[in-house]
């Protein structure tokens, strides 16, 4: 049995945001996932590029770079570059001969032959690469793992990738770019950022484990091993009072404060609800209680809230008010406003283009301020 763990977007120099206390840092991320590797027996740590953050953060790096190499014993570690280290990965990888080994310099495919495998590899030789990706000009089999960095199916500066080219390459493809586990297809996966390190990087962080047997191809088991977690939460709360409501979010925290990851939480309140600003601000203040169980809870907000209002039964109605529930249901059924008030709801929206809002917050922004005249003319 041949293991590998495969990592990338470490960002030495880097740490998780909105966590106070020790362990948090990319730095201590790299030095778990060396003690797993050695635990492991692993053949080989492979980095999709970006193991360092900044070119200011190498000074930085030095330190935890060496105490993983200390955990890591004989094991290598192959890295390409990403936009990130274009330049730092090569000279830092002076310091560590045979250690730290960069693959693909130049934005050239370079080849690594290892026993029962090969790692194939291109490096960022810039910050910005918009051009498409230039693919391996020779055939990619099922023992062999592609070292890329980049964005897939997506317009990008950031050497963009074609999915439907990767499939048809074969091979078994791991990127870096992405700092999320989620994205994958039939031959290729992103690898996330071993440590969640803000949050804008929700679910789990961690590492991919690779394994060949004797014939075929590899096997991949995602480990867990960040210390902090984001989470942008969603809570239904129709029909719910206060205390209720209460409950409801009590009873999601209770379940992260059980993990031994801490949990960094947003709540989003939805649904059709009577709760009053002043209840949702009391379920901020009550949420915070669980600090203490390692749960920050960074907002408890109602900007999706509705009010339990029939809006297609005022809507059928004749009078004034049923044009302001004809104009709202247009809003989110996203026709068009064919009334005068619409119009008008029409110049709320450019106002708050004017604002720089994006285009599904201004129709958020417009429906609740809709929604709040309504309610008063109830």
């Amino acid at each position: 049995m041949i293991r590998l763990l495969a990592t990338g977007d470490v960002h030495l120099g880097r740490a998780s945001s909105k966590v106070s206390g020790p362990g948090h840092r990319a730095g201590d991320a790299w030095r778990r996932i060396c003690r797993l590797a050695r635990e492991r027996q692993a053949d080989a740590v492979l980095v999709a590029g970006d193991l360092i953050n900044l070119n200011a953060d190498v000074m930085a790096s030095i330190g935890d770079l060496k105490a993983g190499f200390g955990e890591l014993g004989s094991i290598p570690v192959y890295a390409i570059a990403g936009n990130h280290d274009f330049e730092s990965l090569h000279r830092v990888a002076k310091q560590f001969p045979d250690r730290l080994i960069p693959i693909g310099r130049d934005g050239k495919w370079e080849v690594v032959e290892r026993s029962g495998y090969r790692i194939v590899g291109n490096s960022f030789g810039r910050e910005r690469e918009p051009d498409s990706a230039v693919m391996p000009d020779f055939a990619l089999d099922e023992r062999t793992l592609v070292l890329a960095h980049g964005d897939i199916d997506a317009s990008s500066p950031y050497r963009p990738h074609d999915s439907r080219r990767i499939e048809a390459a074969g091979g078994h493809w791991i990127f870096g770019h992405v700092h999320s586990p989620g994205r994958r297809g039939p031959n290729w996966r992103y690898t996330s950022s071993p440590q969640a390190l803000d949050p804008g990087e929700p679910g789990e962080h961690g590492v991919w484990l690779v394994e060949f047997e004797s014939a075929g191809g590899p096997r991949f088991e995602f480990l867990p091993i960040s210390s902090a977690r984001y989470e942008k939460l969603p809570v239904d709360v129709s029909g719910l009072n206060y205390a209720e409501a209460e409950d409801a979010i009590g009873a999601i925290l209770a379940e992260y404060a059980q993990s031994a990851t801490l949990a960094v939480v947003r709540i989003d309140l939805i649904g059709r609800s009577s709760l009053k600003a002043e209840d949702i601000n009391r379920l901020q203040f009550r949420a915070q209680e669980y600090s203490a169980q390692g749960v920050t809870v960074e907002w408890v907000r109602g900007g999706q809230l509705r009010p339990p209002i029939d809006l297609e039964a005022i809507a059928a109605s004749q009078d004034g008010i049923a044009r302001l529930a004809q104009a709202i249901l247009s809003l989110q059924r996203g026709t068009e406003l064919d009334s005068r008030l619409g119009l008008r709801l029409a110049k709320v929206q450019e106002k708050l283009v004017d604002l720089k809002f994006k285009d599904e917050a201004i129709v958020d922004r417009t429906i609740n301020s809709a929604y709040r005249v309504l309610e008063a003319l109830l």
